[in-house]
């Protein structure tokens, strides 16, 4: 085989000598775990199959001598950046969860833009589903003039803080389409206020692209893009964002933590130095499915600077479809260092 094949990884949970010691992973119906065995003489590479199967060489835990493990080994892991139609995604509340439940996640951070309201309906499902959820939020800052985006997380959802943050992010973002579909008019393309506002909460570009692409303007996002929304085209315009040191303070006065969003997007005109004099309390070192030679970059300075380390996929439903809910994720020692409000 010349290339690792991908498959949505999994994390360790614990060892288990016999089946009482089974775990149940804040599962309600008190169900067990789905199972999978590999079976083989000693020293066959078992563990080092599950570890490339994982593609991280360090799920599997071994005796240090061959023919001496005698436990059973339970993964878990967690998707802390994914999105859900309150936003720019495809999946509702609901759909999210169950793919997630189908994806072997157990924990799960919704990380809408600019919008909280995912919960409301998210919150009974996880439950049933026994998926441990973190509060998140994703908003984008202005930082050097350039756009810079962060990811709250583990708030309390009535505070009034992060409300405020989103309806002001929300304000921000319908001025900013009315002057894009503005520019649309101009070039011949028409779309209406009142067809935009039917298809969300929350509304930016990739809304815009649907509405060009169901009206025969354009055959797909890609191309709404490349022609007409992407930064610096003809119809873009990037509106009035949200400043970074005042977004932060506001985040941690509302006791929540302040993430570095995908660092691996950010303009290189951005100062790195300058960046990390800002007050974050962790990097999204995980993300989609860029490369471990990447991801190591950012862990070395994430634990340089005594960071926390999130992860996700930064999933949006059929508007990526190359990024499955799942494909990068975090563990669940990981999951608990950043989220103490669990819902």
């Amino acid at each position: 085989m010349s290339k690792k094949p991908f498959f949505y990884n999994a994390q360790f949970i614990t060892a288990a000598v016999c089946s009482s010691d089974f775990p149940t992973i804040n599962n309600p119906q008190k169900k067990p775990l789905r199972e999978f065995a590999i079976v083989g003489k000693s020293n066959v590479g078992k563990s080092s199959l599950i570890n490339y199967l994982l593609n991280n060489s360090t799920v599997a835990k071994t005796s240090s001598k061959p023919g001496k493990t005698q436990t059973i080994n339970f993964f878990t892991r967690a998707d802390l950046h994914c999105h859900t139609k309150c936003s720019d995604g495809t999946s509702s509340s609901e759909e999210l969860l169950y793919q997630a439940k189908s994806n072997g996640l157990q924990g799960l951070s919704i990380t809408d833009h600019d919008t909280i309201s995912a919960y409301k309906a998210a919150i009974p499902i996880a439950k049933e589903l026994g998926i441990l959820l973190g509060t998140g939020v994703e908003f984008s800052c202005s930082f050097e003039g350039q756009s810079v985006h962060i990811l709250a997380y583990d708030f309390i959802l009535s505070n009034p803080n992060i409300e405020n943050l989103c309806k002001k992010q929300q304000f921000n973002r319908t001025q900013r389409n009315r002057v894009i579909l503005g520019k649309l008019q101009a070039k011949g393309i028409f779309i209406s206020q009142e067809e935009l506002d039917d298809l969300s909460t929350v509304l930016g570009r990739p809304h815009i692209a649907q509405l060009m692409i169901k009206k025969g303007y354009v055959n797909s996002i890609e191309e709404a893009f490349t022609l007409y929304l992407g930064d610096n085209k003809s119809c873009f315009y990037r509106g009035e964002l949200l400043q970074i040191e005042e977004t932060m303070d506001l985040i941690h006065q509302a006791h929540a933590k302040v993430f570095l969003a995908h660092p691996h997007l950010l303009s290189r005109s951005i100062s790195i130095k300058n960046l990390f004099k800002l007050p974050f309390d962790g990097i999204e070192c995980y993300y989609a499915k860029i490369s471990p030679a990447r991801e190591k970059t950012w862990i070395k300075l994430a634990k340089s600077k005594g960071l926390l380390i999130s992860g996700g996929s930064d999933y949006h439903g059929s508007i990526k479809n190359y990024l499955p809910l799942g494909c990068s994720w975090v563990d669940r020692d990981t999951f608990f260092s950043i989220f103490q409000n669990i819902l």
